[in-house]
Formats: C-alpha cells, structure tokens, sequence
C-alpha cells in the first residue's frame, strides 16, 4: 500500500472498494456462529455514501453525532458514514435500564453538545421512549438502516484532512466522569500503522472479535484496523460471547483467524465456562496473535489457557500481552507477532517501594510480572508523580507518553488537558509535551511492565499497595468466590489507611451460613499475605460490582456504592482495626 494514499480512512475504504470490491469487509455472527449479516466492500463504500449524504442534510462538517447502536453491522456502517460526511461520531452503548448507564449517556449528549442522535429501525421505540423520558425529545434522530442506498449518487464527498476530528472516545469512566478523548484522523492512521505493523498484519488475513464496539479495543483494534488493511472481520456481540464462549473459539477455528483477543476476564470467562466437548474438531494453531490489555494481565491466566488449550493446537507464543488507553486512540506497546512474551520474577519488598530487584523464577514470595512489549512507533517515559522528573530503568513511576498516537486532549477540558496532555519532564532539556497517562509501571530490558494506576494506590505505613494484587490473590482463595470481580480499596483508619474488599460470590445459592467463616478466611489470608490492616471485607451477589462498559473494575464507585447503600453486600463484617487488633 502507497503510505502516500494512506490520508484518511475515507481516502483507505474508498481504495478498497476500487481494487477489493468484492472481498468481504465484515461477517455478522450469532451466538450459535451462523452468519447472520455480512458486507463487501463495495457495498460498505456505497452505503457509507448514501448515509452521509442524508447526514449533510442536517448536520455540518465537525458538528458531534451520537450513535447508538446494539452490536452489528449496522454500526460499522454509520460510523464509516460519519467519517465520509465529515462530522465527529461519537460512539455509545444504547441506554440500558441501569440508572447509571443513563446518567452516562445524559452526561455524553451535554458534554459533547449532541444535537443528532444516529441509531437504526429495532433499536428506535426504546430509545424513543428514553429520550421522551429524560426530556430531550428534541434531539435530531435519523435511523440509519431507512436510508435509500440510491442516495449515493447525490453524495458530495467533504474534505477531511489529518487534522480534523474523526471521533470522540469518551473513557470508561473507571476513576471517574467519562471524558470525550478527541482523535483526529491523523492519531487513527498512525495508530493503525502501530498495530498493523506491529501484529504482521496483511490484506490476507482474517480476524474475530467479540469487544464492545464502541470501546477503544473493540473499534479500533478490531473494526477499524480491518478497514485500514482491507481484511476480513468476522464479529459477535460481547452478549453472544456471554452466553457461549466457546462461540467465539470456533469461529476463530473455522475462519482461521489470524488476530483475536480480550481483556484477561475473557481467557479466565472460556476457562471456567467451555467444555472440552464444546471444542470437537476445532483448530486453533492459525491463531497468531492471541492478545491481551485493557486490564491487568495475569501470567496464570496465559498458562492455564494455554495448557487448557494447547490440545487444540493453541501456541504459548500466540499470548500477546499488550497497553494502551484511550488517550493515546489505543495501542502503545506490545510484543513481537509469534514470539513468547517475556516475565521477570520480583522480590515483593522491593516492589512496595518501587524499585525493580529481579529474583530467580521460583524464590517464595516472589511476584512475576508481565512485559507489555515494547513501545516503537511512541515514546514512552517513566516519571515520579510528584517532582515530574524521569525515573531510570527499573523504577516504578507514572507512564508518560509521546507520539503521533496521542489524542488531541479531551473535549471541553482546557484545565485537564494542560494537566493530562501538556505535561512536561522535570529537570530536562526535553521540551516535548506529554501525556499523563494515570498509569504506574516500570522500564525493564527496554521493555514495559504495568503496576496499577496512580489514584488507585493503597498506602499503607509508607508501603505501596497494588490493589490488583491483592484482588487477584482473594479471587483464588476458594472456589465459592467469583474469580476476577472483586475491587480493593482504601480507606481512612485510626492510625493509617485500611483495606476494604469486596467480593462477588460464584454463584448466587452459597448458603448465607456459610459467609461468615469466608469472610473470616479472606480477612485472615490477606493479613498474613499483605501485612496490611483490613477494615472491612465484603461480600455481594454475582454481577453486581460497579464496572465500566467495558467490563473493568470501578474501584471508587464500588467504595461509593459500599458507603452510601448499606443493604447493598450479602455480608459485611465491617471490623474497625481497633476491633480486630483486640
């Protein structure tokens, strides 16, 4: 491909559909695999046209739309409309009945100043319904899917350039509001230049993915980079992978997909759910790239899949651990395409105090920690918080980055932005400006290790506390406990800070009975692990921790929840560390 040519995504589909018209863009798969929608991109090109033809009609080049949409394809084509009519799609789950999920949406329609709503035929009456409700009837709405194909013959193309604003990522919301990241068309070429070249990836290759489409992972490491390399996508809906996970191993068998991945819940969701009879006959060994970021990586997780897997013809060196966040449009490092990642054994002690002692693998109470890759394409610094100056190799600080990839700042923040991304380095010569990306980690070998994030720090007695750690060690203290949804936080005790946990049961039928000698298990382990004061542990029902839309753990509106809603837990021990020191 001419990199010259490579101005747009527009500029790329449009290239596509001269020379690939008839090469299949995207496959829409059910929960069961039967292909229920697929586009070529020909006909990608032409509805692309025809929708934003009827987008000009009402909306200017860079006014904000948001699109809500369930998971198909009618999604891809609206936001490839929106980049072909030249205005900022903002991308969003639909409003679903939790109050939150509606609060976030009405802080989305006020903070990007929406005044047009995309969506499609099904999905209308209940969002007709909400918008009547939440009193913002007046909204613009064009359902896409009723649009006259023939209305590409009066599409007048727009110029785009790098420059301007192809859409805004609004974060998870995982340590606080969501904030609309603004990525221009220029951070998602050189993004997915990154990836592309990072992942070996080709026109010939075929990928599946199951992330929500919406979110950073799932858009731009999957629906866009497809487009951008002219490949072919085969999709399920997060809910279909829910509900038969081993839908998604299939599929990536009898597509032969080159790239798929997940957050590590995903890998430690098949573990726990598929069945070996599930699998008969399946053939992962074409299975190149197996990524997985958007949330700690756990190395126990690879190996139990790997060995769980590795009778299908998985690969260890398919395991692609990887970072990246919204802010930087998604990809920051990552490994070598087919070759194993790399750990390190840590002595715990040293990590609390955030320095870097590597040990032998098997030294007791050694921690291992896994590389992220490597961060070519991106500059990457690590940096104290406080004094802003860089840290050597092997410190732990905050994650700073620099590059083409970072976004253009958040949408209506001039205070965060000059905070989050016009920061400077300390004591340097350096006169770059870089992003605060709120995550902890450390440089080692010229490779990147993740440790947390910085306002989710637990201090205790002048220790540093990863909160991921210890929710990671209680999820496998016994079977009864579900595995990956907990979230440890701090809070204000008599003489330092303490540690609550809370903790989603495994199933919904453990006998209350039985809560108060758990609790008293979880209480006791991580006292003897962590050496650390517990105020309280805390027990709730399966699939009622606060996550984001994207699945990860929110740590400060769990801490809200437990503090304000005190019938909220099954169980709750609630022992102040005087008590428990008694």
């Amino acid at each position: 491909m001419n990199k010259e040519l490579e101005h747009t995504l527009v500029d790329l589909i449009k290239q596509h559909a001269c020379e690939l018209p008839d090469k299949l863009a995207y496959i829409m798969l059910n929960d069961r695999g039967d292909e229920i929608d697929r586009i070529t991109f020909a006909e990608l090109d032409i509805i692309a046209k025809a929708q934003a033809t009827k987008i000009s009609e009402s909306c200017a080049k860079g006014e904000r739309v948001l699109m809500l949409y369930p998971s198909g394809l009618e999604f891809v084509q609206a936001f490839i409309s929106c980049q072909y009519a030249g205005v900022v799609a903002v991308p969003a789950s639909l409003p679903s009945r939790r109050g939150e999920h509606h609060t976030r949406i009405t802080h989305i329609i006020q903070d990007a100043e929406i005044s047009t709503i995309l969506t499609d035929s099904a999905s209308w009456p209940a969002l007709k319904d909400w918008l009547d409700e939440a009193g913002m009837s007046g909204l613009r709405v064009i359902i896409s899917d009723t649009v006259d194909p023939a209305m590409e013959n009066r599409y007048k193309p727009v110029t785009v350039t790098r420059d301007d604003l192809s859409f805004l990522q609004y974060t998870s919301g995982s340590t606080g509001s969501p904030k609309g990241v603004m990525i221009s068309h220029g951070n998602l070429i050189h993004n997915s230049e990154l990836i592309r070249d990072r992942m070996h990836h080709s026109q010939d290759m075929v990928s599946c993915s199951w992330l929500p489409f919406y979110h950073d992972m799932g858009l731009i490491g999957n629906i866009l980079q497809s487009v951008h390399n002219g490949s072919t996508l085969v999709l399920l809906s997060p809910t279909s992978f829910l509900k038969r996970p081993a839908t998604w191993l299939k599929a990536i068998s009898h597509y032969r997909a080159y790239t798929s991945g997940a957050p590590n819940f995903g890998y430690e969701y098949c573990l726990s759910r598929i069945k070996d009879e599930d699998l008969q006959g399946i053939d992962l060994s074409h299975w190149q790239n197996c990524f997985n970021g958007a949330e700690p990586v756990r190395q126990d997780t690879i190996e139990l899949f790997f060995h769980r897997f590795k009778k299908f013809g998985f690969r260890y060196s398919a395991m692609y651990p990887c970072y990246g966040m919204a802010e930087t449009t998604l990809f920051v490092s990552g490994g070598q395409s087919g070759e194993a990642h790399q750990t390190i054994c840590v002595a715990p002690e040293s990590y609390q105090n955030k320095i870097i002692e590597q040990c032998p693998p098997g030294t007791q109470d050694a921690m291992t920690c896994v590389s992220c890759g490597t961060f070519e394409g991106l500059n990457v610094a690590i940096v104290e918080p406080e004094s802003q100056a860089r840290l050597p190799h092997g410190r732990i600080g905050e994650i700073w980055v620099h590059g083409d990839s970072v976004g253009q700042g958040y949408w209506n923040q001039p205070e965060k932005n000059a905070h989050t991304f016009q920061a400077l380095i300390a004591n340097s010569d350096d006169e770059r400006r870089w992003l605060r990306t709120g995550d902890l980690g450390f440089i080692t070998n010229g490779e990147l290790f993740i440790s947390g994030r910085l306002k989710d720090l637990i201090v205790v007695n002048g220790r540093n506390l990863y909160p991921q750690d210890i929710e990671i060690f209680v999820s496998g203290l016994d079977p009864r406990l579900e595995k990956g949804f907990a979230a440890a936080f701090a809070v204000e005790g008599s003489l330092s800070e303490e540690i609550v946990i809370v903790q989603e049961i495994a199933t919904n039928d453990t006998p209350e009975a039985e809560f108060p000698a758990l609790s008293h298990k979880i209480r006791a382990a991580i006292t003897l692990e962590f050496q650390a004061p517990i105020q309280a542990v805390v027990l709730i029902k399966r699939g009622t921790i606060c996550r984001t839309t994207s699945g990860k753990i929110q740590r400060n509106q769990t801490r809200q929840k437990w503090q304000a809603e005190p019938n909220w837990p099954l169980f709750d021990d609630s022992i102040t560390s005087a008590t428990y020191a008694a």
